[in-house]
């Protein structure tokens, strides 16, 4: 791979064709982004295959080599979940020699959950008063929309022809599954194999056009644990002063994680340490249960790895051990345990969409968020990559999510002019 050196000042009427094409097509962009609400893809979705089929044709008009790249049957159905499960890779191909950027988010979203709390149908993608409503609108469907039409950009304009390196478009599936194995057969499968054995480039850079809000690259990633600790207890009738209680230990734990240290970073503030679940039945309300699980997220801030907060949880429990004679747990299940991620705010590619965002007139700067989602398998690999979208975070997973048609527009134009600056050729 070919380490991706911005090229210089993309030449002005390459990037004024950019802009304007993209502008012009404002309504059209829109209509799109509604369109894509409209194909229903909710997590666990079993057929991506309108969606896909839908991106694929749009990328293909324009021009690109495009495949539906799914994981393999066994591997996929070993997780729970039905094959095929397609990813869209799209590439737009340079004329060789220059660096690889990989441009992608997912296809899937989540339910809408209580629709009476919903303006509007969460999926007829409604469009007034200049935004597009729905499921999806910025988490991430905005970023497919953006993808194809930095493409067609690219083609229309000249800005194809002007790449030495390529640019690929990946639509994957299921990143809303919240455990890393529900995850894999989409951006991991083609982080670890899929790419490479069907013919594709593995990236030099990576965006990950998830809702950062135009004014923000994110760069800086807090690394996550998602873990359940089965508290043992034994069960006997309540109204005796047998057995033990496994609710009243696991509140024990509970009060005694709370307890543990958390660091601190510039961008990101505290780590965050929180009890997401707390399960526990007797058989019937006459008895004490047996078993409370207790399921924890913590988020971890860099330089800071995950083996020190791991350790303090295991040093948590072995204080409660060695003071309680009734306290114990079972085999401890770790769910997620994903390493904190820094990049180098002079990497070309933050320089490059610091640059290209300034040319549609929007001032963003280098930031955090809070994990690395859809790069975890790139940024493991050493490949640089940061989150970049439009949209805001506290829209996402929510009644009445929405997106402005116009930083739709913009950020079509900002990946396509991101593109250029770290793909094309410098100008004569």
């Amino acid at each position: 791979m070919s380490a991706p050196q911005a090229s210089g000042p993309i030449e002005p009427a390459l990037a004024e064709g950019v802009i304007s094409y993209i502008a012009d097509r404002r309504d059209e962009i829109a209509a799109f982004l509604s369109e894509l609400i409209r194909i229903r893809s909710v997590f666990p979705s079993d057929d991506y295959a309108p969606l896909a089929r839908r991106l694929s044709g749009a990328f293909a008009r324009a021009g690109l080599r495009v495949e539906l790249v799914s994981a393999p049957k066994e591997e996929i159905e070993a997780r729970g979940l039905r094959h095929p499960r397609p990813n869209v890779v799209a590439a737009l191909e340079g004329t060789g020699g220059g660096p690889v950027l990989l441009i992608g988010t997912h296809m899937d979203v989540v339910g809408a959950g209580d629709e009476a709390a919903w303006q509007d149908d969460p999926f007829a993608g409604t469009i007034a008063n200049g935004h597009v409503r729905g499921r999806g609108a910025c988490d991430a469907k905005n970023t497919l929309a953006a993808q194809v039409f930095a493409a067609r950009a690219l083609a229309a304009t000249g800005g194809a022809a002007a790449l030495r390196g390529t640019v690929l478009f990946v639509g994957s599936v299921d990143d809303e599954g919240r455990f890393d194995r529900l995850k894999w057969p989409g951006m991991t499968y083609l982080a670890e194999r899929g790419l490479t054995e069907h013919g594709f480039p593995m990236p030099d850079a990576v965006i990950n056009g998830e809702a950062s809000g135009l004014g923000s690259v994110c760069g800086s990633f807090k690394g996550r644990v998602i873990m359940e600790i089965p508290v043992v207890g034994e069960t006997a009738h309540a109204a005796t002063p047998y057995g033990v209680n496994a609710i009243d230990k696991a509140m024990l734990l509970v009060d005694a994680l709370k307890r543990i240290e958390l660091k601190s970073h510039p961008l990101h503030g505290d780590e965050t340490l929180n009890i997401c679940a707390m399960n526990a039945a007797a058989a019937s309300y006459g008895d004490i249960p047996p078993v409370c699980r207790v399921g924890v997220e913590i988020r971890v801030v860099p330089p800071y790895r995950t083996d020190r907060i791991l350790a303090e949880v295991s040093r948590t429990i072995g204080e409660l051990t060695a003071a309680d004679s009734a306290f114990r747990v079972g085999d401890v299940t770790v769910f997620s345990n994903r390493q904190p991620v820094e990049i180098d705010p002079s990497n070309p590619l933050i320089v490059a969409l610091l640059e290209s965002a300034a040319l549609v007139g929007v001032e963003a700067r280098y930031t955090g968020i809070l994990g690395t989602g859809e790069l975890q398998a790139f940024v493991e690999r050493g490949i640089p990559g940061v989150t970049y979208g439009a949209g805001s975070i506290d829209r996402v997973h929510r009644p009445n999510e929405y997106l402005e048609i116009d930083d739709l527009v913009r950020q079509a134009q900002i990946y396509a002019l991101t593109a250029l600056a770290l793909c094309a050729a410098p100008p004569v």
